[in-house]
């Protein structure tokens, strides 16, 4: 799930995190190998370090929320639905494109540019 820095919505979370539902601003996100209190993080909320080993093998992003009640941290893959902003509700999307072989030098900048113009010009169609 990728969710902008400066994200404001109602987020919904999975148990053991979801008595937190709420509207949150997103003011940080980071791999939750890099996190220092990642371990922390998760021990308090109930789950283990085994939990806490097997999200950061999965490359989870930990995001850092925070309203007037104060900060939260709650790992991406705890996150039930992206924000509802403006009553509007998104959902991440990615894209994984298998060019086949390649060799290893090929230049694909051009490709690259083609590609976020593409999606620049269909989301700016209302999509």
């Amino acid at each position: 799930m990728i969710i902008g820095i400066g994200t404001i919505g109602e987020f919904n979370f999975l148990p053991p995190f979801d008595i937190y539902n709420g509207i949150y601003e997103v003011t940080a996100t980071s791999k939750l190998s890099s996190f220092s209190g990642g371990v922390a993080t998760y021990k308090l909320a109930g789950l283990t370090e085994d939990d806490y080993n097997k999200d950061v093998a999965n490359n989870v992003t930990i995001f850092t929320l925070e309203n007037s009640g104060g900060k939260l941290y709650v790992p991406s893959n705890y996150c039930k639905l992206h924000p509802s902003v403006n009553g509007v509700e998104y959902q991440g999307k990615a894209i994984i494109l298998n060019l086949g072989p390649i060799k290893t030098d090929y230049d694909l900048s051009g490709l690259l540019t083609d590609l976020v113009t593409a999606w620049v010009n269909t989301k700016g169609n209302g999509h």
